[in-house]
C-alpha cells in the first residue's frame, strides 16, 4: 500500500490508527476529569466564599479566650503542675 507516497504495510497502518483512537479516547477521559476537578474547584470556592475567617474578629477575642481557659485547665494538667512543683522542691 502507498501513502503520501511511501510504502506502508496495513498492518502498519492499522497499529498507528488504533494509538491515535486510542490517544483520542484518552485524551477526552483526562479532558474531562479535568473539567470535573475544576469545576469542584470553583463550587468549593464559591461556598468557602462566605464562611468565618480562620482568624477571629476583634470584637469576639475576649469570649473566645474566656473559653479556652476551660479547656486548658484539666485535671490532667493539674497533675502535671503539682508534678512539676514537687520535682522542682526536691532538686
Amino acid at each position: 500500500m502507498r501513502m503520501f507516497g511511501r510504502d506502508i504495510d496495513v498492518a502498519h497502518h492499522a497499529a498507528r490508527l488504533r494509538a491515535r483512537v486510542r490517544a483520542a479516547f484518552f485524551a477526552a477521559a483526562e479532558r474531562e476529569l479535568a473539567l470535573r476537578f475544576f469545576a469542584a474547584v470553583r463550587a468549593w470556592r464559591d461556598s468557602a466564599f462566605f464562611d468565618a475567617a480562620e482568624c477571629g474578629s476583634r470584637f469576639s477575642a475576649f469570649s473566645v479566650a474566656r473559653e479556652r481557659v476551660g479547656e486548658g485547665f484539666s485535671p490532667a494538667c493539674f497533675n502535671a503542675l503539682f508534678a512539676l512543683r514537687r520535682v522542682r522542691s526536691v532538686a
